[in-house]
C-alpha cells in the first residue's frame, strides 16, 4: 500500500531531521509535554522542536543506542537535533506563521508529543502518529484557496480539510467521508483509506489487510494478510506476531519466553505478568511496576495501566468511571463506545458491547444477532471478542475462502490447509497437506514454515537449513528476533529506534 498521508511528505521530512518521526523517550527521563502558558499562541518553532528533541534523545539513551555513530553525543543530542529541526522546519513554516497564513494548533501539539513513544523496537518505516498531522494548519476554510507558501502544509479548515494541488494552486478540500475515494490516502476522522481505494471503517476479522491500520483497533495484520485478533496463551501459532502482547510463539504455542531476571529488549518476551525493566544498559525482565511508578506500555502490575498522560502506573477504572486513555478499564469491564465510561461486559445472550471488548471472558459476539454466545462447535463460524477468537473446547479458528471457521486442532498426520490448524510442535507440509513435526536446527528446509519456533529457514553455503534467528548485535542475513532489524554492512541485529540519525 502506498505510504499514507503522502501530501505531508515535505513537513514529515523536515520534522524527521529533528526526530519528529520517531517515538518518545524513556519515562525516567521523559519530560512532560511543555505547557503553553498563554495558550496555543505561545508555541514557536523553537519550543516545538525542543520538546520533540527531548523526547527522542531520552529514548535513544534509554534504548542503549550507540552515539559514536551519530553526528552528536548524548550530552549535545537535544541541542543538535533542535538546531537541525529549527533550521529545516522553521525555513518552511516560519514565514507562513509570521504572516498569519498558518498557525500552530496547541491541542494537536500536546496530543502529538503524548502519542510519540515508547519502546525501542519500532518498525523501520515508522512515521509520525496521526496525532501529529495537524500541529500546523493552513488558516484557509474549505473551498477556499490555500494560503501557505512554505510547502508541505497539507491540512486546513482546522484539520477538517486538506490542501489539494491544482493547475491554479491548492484548494482546501474537505477530507473524504465514508465510501468516498481517497486518492491521497486521507479520510475524515474515524475512517481509513481501504485497499479498495475508498474511505471506510477499518477491517474486521478476516478482512484483507496490508498494514496494521487497515484493521480495526485491537486487531493486527499478520503474515496471512487478513485482519486477526492476537492469540492468547496456549493457542497454536506459527509466527510470534500472532500472539498477544507478553507472549511469543514457542514450538507452535503462544507462551511466555523469557524468565524473571533474563535480558530483554521489549516487554513482549517477558510474559503477561512481567515488565521489561527500564535500566538503559541492563534491561531485564522484572517484577511489574507498582501504582504511581514511572512506566512504559506493558510494565505495570495486574490491575494497573500505564497512563499516556502521566507515564505512571494508574489503577484501571471501575464500573461507571472514566476510561483510562479512552479505552482501558478494569477486568470484566469495557469502555463503552462514545461514552468514555467503563461498563460491565455483556454475558451470555446479552447484546454485544461496542468498546474494546465485546463480551465477558469465554464468550464471543455472534454477528448474526449481535449477542454474546459461548464458543461454537466444529465447522461453525468463529466468534470475536478482541483480542480473542472464540471457539469450543479443542477447536481453533481458521480462515479460508469462505471466512472464519472453528476446526479441530490436529497433531502429526492430521489434514491441514495452513499452520493454524496444526497442533504444538507441528507445521502444515504443503506438499502433502498434513501436519508434520517441525524440523530441528540443521535440517534442510524449503518453504520457510518447517523450523522450530525461534528458528528460520536460513541460507547457508550448502542450501537452506533451519537455524536459530539471530538476536541483538548478532550477525544476520535478513531476519532478527523480536522486532530487531537487520542493518549495516554485513548485517547486524539492532533495535529499529537506534537506526535514526
Amino acid at each position: 500500500m502506498p505510504t499514507r498521508r503522502l501530501v505531508l511528505a515535505l513537513i514529515l521530512a523536515s520534522l524527521a531531521a529533528c526526530g519528529d518521526n520517531h517515538p518518545a523517550a524513556n519515562p525516567d527521563a521523559m519530560p512532560d509535554a511543555p505547557a503553553a502558558p498563554d495558550g496555543q499562541a505561545a508555541w514557536t518553532v523553537e519550543t516545538v522542536c525542543g520538546a520533540i528533541s527531548e523526547r527522542v534523545c531520552a529514548q535513544l539513551e534509554s534504548c542503549d543506542c550507540r552515539f559514536d555513530i551519530r553526528p552528536y553525543d548524548a550530552s549535545t543530542c537535544v541541542a543538535a537535533r533542535t538546531a537541525s529541526c529549527v533550521s529545516s522546519f522553521g525555513a518552511k513554516v516560519g514565514p507562513d506563521l509570521t504572516a498569519g497564513r498558518a498557525r500552530f494548533d496547541g491541542p494537536s501539539i500536546d496530543r502529538c508529543i503524548a502519542a510519540i513513544g515508547g519502546n525501542c523496537d519500532l518498525p523501520a518505516n515508522f512515521q509520525l502518529p496521526p496525532a501529529c498531522d495537524t500541529i500546523v494548519l493552513d488558516v484557509a476554510p474549505v473551498a477556499s484557496a490555500c494560503t501557505v507558501t512554505g510547502g508541505g502544509l497539507a491540512y486546513c479548515a482546522d484539520g477538517a480539510g486538506v490542501c489539494v494541488p491544482g493547475e491554479s494552486g491548492a484548494t482546501c478540500t474537505a477530507l473524504p467521508g465514508d465510501g468516498d475515494s481517497c486518492p491521497y490516502n486521507l479520510c475524515t476522522a474515524g475512517l481509513t483509506c481501504t485497499t479498495a481505494g475508498t474511505c471506510g471503517a477499518a477491517g474486521a476479522v478476516g478482512a484483507t489487510c496490508l498494514i496494521g491500520s487497515d484493521c480495526a483497533p485491537g486487531l493486527v495484520c499478520p503474515p496471512s494478510g487478513q485482519c486477526a485478533a492476537p492469540l492468547a496463551s496456549g493457542a497454536t501459532c506459527s509466527d510470534y506476531h500472532q500472539c498477544a502482547v507478553g507472549l511469543t510463539c514457542t514450538d507452535g504455542t503462544c507462551a511466555p519466553a523469557v524468565a524473571l531476571g533474563d535480558g530483554c529488549a521489549t516487554q513482549d518476551v517477558c510474559g503477561p505478568t512481567r515488565g521489561c525493566g527500564r535500566a538503559p544498559e541492563t534491561r531485564t525482565c522484572a517484577d511489574p511496576d507498582p501504582q504511581g511508578a514511572m512506566c512504559m506500555d506493558g510494565t505495570c502490575a495486574t490491575g494497573l495501566g500505564c497512563s499516556s498522560t502521566t507515564m505512571t502506573c494508574a489503577m484501571l477504572p471501575g464500573d461507571g468511571e472514566v476510561c483510562l486513555d479512552g479505552f482501558a478499564c478494569a477486568a470484566g469491564l469495557t469502555c463503552a463506545d462514545g461514552l468514555n465510561t467503563c461498563v460491565p461486559l455483556p454475558g451470555n445472550g446479552e447484546t454485544c458491547a461496542v468498546g474494546n471488548r465485546f463480551c465477558a471472558d469465554g464468550l464471543g459476539c455472534d454477528q448474526t444477532d449481535n449477542t454474546c454466545r459461548p464458543g461454537p462447535g466444529a465447522n461453525e463460524p468463529c466468534l470475536l471478542n478482541p483480542p480473542d477468537y472464540v471457539c469450543g473446547a479443542g477447536l481453533g479458528c481458521d480462515f479460508g475462502a469462505n471466512g472464519s471457521v472453528c476446526v479441530p486442532i490436529g497433531g502429526a498426520g492430521a489434514d491441514c490447509n495452513s499452520d493454524r490448524t496444526c497442533g504444538a510442535g507441528t507445521y502444515c507440509e504443503f506438499s502433502t497437506l498434513k501436519c508434520t513435526p517441525r524440523l530441528a536446527d540443521g535440517a534442510a528446509c524449503n518453504d520457510g514454515n518447517e523450523c522450530m519456533s525461534g528458528s528460520e529457514c536460513a541460507r547457508s553455503a550448502t542450501g537452506y537449513h533451519c537455524a536459530k534467528i539471530p538476536g541483538r548485535d548478532q550477525p544476520c542475513d535478513s531476519a532478527c528476533t523480536g522486532a530487531l532489524a537487520c542493518k549495516g554492512p554485513g548485517g547486524t541485529c539492532v533495535p529499529s529506534f537506534c537506526l535514526i540519525p
